[in-house]
């Protein structure tokens, strides 16, 4: 029998840094084999110090080093078989002290100006779970694959990794991802070649278009073939609900969405020892992805040097983004600035991928040192304070209807809605005109006479659909609304002439808090594919979470009455409630998020 370390030595080019502030640590795994080398398992092992060092301590199998270690310095990790502790054995640790490490200051919450509208500081040891989502892309995965792993600390949302974390989508390869984002959806943005995605409720986090976002973090320290990644992608709002578009392998960016761009504003790789000159640790080099969209074209961002090192000192990330294109913000100084800028509002990611031991995931190679860990000081986003203008639209307040029933005969009119949206997410009043597209881009127009031959008119100024009998089923439809040059929202619809069948399960509730002490009663309502209300038998149940996978029972809090929650006045405010309606026979899903005050 003989006890060997999984982590490999900690010295030379594997050596630990000390960070600026705070702490680092290392996962510290040894294993007992047999005399045919098999593991033995559900083998308890302890682990200790050959000396003590200030700063530098062991808690169970985790080594935390702090920034209180005074020098460089070295030592030996022994590892025993807690029943038998003649079996044994050492891991040499190098710990190294840089005294040239410094971490940039946080920058002032008020910003001149801008107008502060959405921040996350993370000092009560809590994120705003009505908008951010634990998981990762999940319409392509299953749930437990794409939650993350993370925790809260000194004020700090430290993003975390397991060596035993999962590829997170067998269409992914090797890839392994802990990430939180902060909106959902079927279908939300697609890669490589799936073609399909599952259906998951909508997730309406935190999305909004233009202003400035800013992160204040320091990446994982590991030095190994992982990455980090800061992103934005377009939320897809012009896509159906099926993603489907007539026509053979239609099934690509472009053509079910336009609404898919991507700004990767940091995306680092972790390995210090990489041999591409294109991904080096010490370098900021952001990258903003068209994935199809017409709205801009690809382009890699001129690089950026760190001073030090991003992995063991906290760093000011700045992004600006408006009508006319972007800027990168460097510890508050301008660095980079392109003419790229979508034209529809985007979503937030935070991802850490954890990479292949044989390096087939890009950006290094996995040497299995853990945990990877990225830590988020906060996350802030501004608006510029300038006079209110209209920069978007939203058609049918995001909601259906999906399809529009052709009838049997004469004519079906469906009435659509729509209303502009200011830079700070506020209604404006706006002239709205309308128009019948061609494609998903919304970019030509249908001639009368051609809206006549496909049986579909709209009236320019009320957005009145007028659907014929004669007009052809399964027909896509790409209702157009704008109100400017360069104001527009396309929705995508088809025509159908099946019966009413429940597709989707909405909450009919605008407030997301509740006061401790109150009671609220939950009102969900299935709807149809063409938007009309659908009779259905809805369940009500407290969850842990958005994706309704286990009950829970929070005490002081209770479901009465099937629908009527009533929340006691000793509930600590800040707890989130997590209500998922389901209505069982059409398998339809929902969840509200409300927070106690």
């Amino acid at each position: 029998m003989r006890l060997v370390f999984q982590t490999p030595e900690l010295t030379d080019r594997e050596a630990i840094v000390i960070p600026a502030s705070g702490r680092t640590r290392r996962l510290l795994q040894a294993i007992l084999m047999d005399e045919d080398g098999q593991e033995v398992e559900n083998i308890a092992i302890v682990y200790e110090m050959d000396k003590s060092i200030e700063g530098i301590w062991i808690d169970g199998d985790m080594l935390y080093l702090s920034d209180q270690v005074a020098q460089c310095t070295q030592f030996y990790v022994i590892a025993k078989v807690k029943l038998n502790q003649e079996i044994c054995t050492t891991l040499k640790i190098e710990v190294i002290k840089d005294f040239t490490l410094q971490d940039a200051l946080p920058s002032p919450l008020e910003k001149e100006g801008w107008e502060l509208v959405y921040h996350e500081e993370f000092q009560d040891g809590q994120i705003d779970w009505r908008k951010w989502s634990p998981y990762y892309l999940r319409g392509w995965t299953e749930d437990r694959l794409a939650k993350a792993d993370f925790y809260f600390e000194d004020g700090k949302f430290i993003i975390t990794s397991k060596p035993d974390r999962e590829p997170w989508c067998v269409q992914d390869g090797e890839h392994r991802v802990s990430s939180i984002q902060s909106f959902e959806r079927t279908h939300l943005h697609r890669f490589g070649t799936v073609t399909g995605s599952r259906e998951i409720p909508d997730f309406r986090g935190f999305a909004t278009k233009y202003g400035y976002f800013e992160v204040r973090m320091r990446l994982p320290d590991t030095k190994d073939g992982s990455h980090f990644a800061w992103w934005m992608i377009g939320v897809q709002d012009d896509q159906h609900i099926t993603a489907e578009v007539e026509g053979s392998e239609q099934y690509a960016f472009g053509v079910f969405t336009n609404q898919t761009a991507e700004f990767d504003i940091v995306e680092q790789t972790l390995d210090a020892y990489t041999e591409s000159k294109d991904y080096e640790p010490n370098i900021w080099r952001p990258v903003i992805h068209p994935n199809g969209s017409t709205d801009l074209n690809y382009l890699w961002v001129e690089p950026t040097p760190i001073i030090n090192s991003p992995s063991h000192e906290f760093h000011v990330y700045g992004f600006e983004w408006n009508e006319k294109g972007t800027k990168f913000y460097l510890d508050g100084k301008l660095v980079q600035e392109t003419d790229r800028t979508p034209n529809y509002r985007m979503m937030t990611l935070f991802s850490l991928y954890l990479g292949a031991k044989d390096g087939s995931c890009g950006m290094g190679r996995d040497r299995g040192i853990y945990p990877k860990e990225a830590l988020i000081d906060y996350f802030r986003v501004y608006k510029k304070k300038e006079e209110a203008k209209p920069i978007s639209l939203v058609i049918n307040d995001y909601q259906g209807p999906s399809y529009l029933q052709i009838p049997n005969e004469k004519v079906k009119r469906y009435r659509m809605t729509a209303y502009a949206m200011d830079q700070w997410d506020k209604p404006i009043e706006a002239d709205i005109l309308w128009y019948l597209g061609t494609d998903v881009q919304g970019m030509r127009v249908l001639s009368r006479k051609e809206e006549e031959a496909q049986g579909v008119t709209i009236h320019r100024k009320t957005g009145e659909v007028i659907v014929e009998a004669h007009a052809k089923e399964n027909q896509d439809i790409f209702l157009v609304a704008y109100c400017e040059e360069n104001v527009k929202e396309v929705k995508h619809l088809k025509l159908s002439k099946k019966d009413p069948y429940g597709e989707t399960l909405r909450f009919e509730i605008s407030e997301d808090t509740i006061t401790k002490g109150s009671e609220r009663i939950l009102h969900a309502t299935v709807y149809d594919q063409y938007g009309k209300r659908y009779p259905g038998q809805i369940r009500y149940t407290i969850m842990c979470d958005i994706v309704g996978s286990e009950s829970c029972r929070i005490e002081g809090v209770q479901l009465r009455d099937t629908n009527r929650l009533v929340v006691d006045k000793d509930v600590p405010s800040n707890t989130y409630l997590f209500i998922e309606a389901q209505e069982e026979k059409q398998q339809l899903r929902a969840c509200l998020v409300l927070r106690v005050i």
